[in-house]
């Protein structure tokens, strides 16, 4: 974990209106990583990606098993 880009909840609650999410942020509770805070943006196209995997290996499997005819 990258102590630069932690922060405890109690910070993320007192400052989520000005956070900088440029980098990905690790929230801590107890001193150990919890949640992490992203940009929109970047969650909105990590989730496109893994979409993309998805469909990819599901392409893969259909074809493994000779699904298209």
């Amino acid at each position: 974990m990258n102590s630069k880009n932690a922060e405890t909840i109690s910070y993320l609650k007192a400052n989520a209106h000005s956070l900088d999410l440029s980098e990905p942020l690790i929230i801590t509770q107890n001193g150990k990583p919890s949640f992490v805070v992203v940009d929109y943006d970047e969650y909105m196209k990590q989730q496109e990606a893994i979409a993309i995997i998805k469909m990819r290996e599901f392409g893969r499997e259909s074809k493994k098993y000779d699904r298209f005819r």
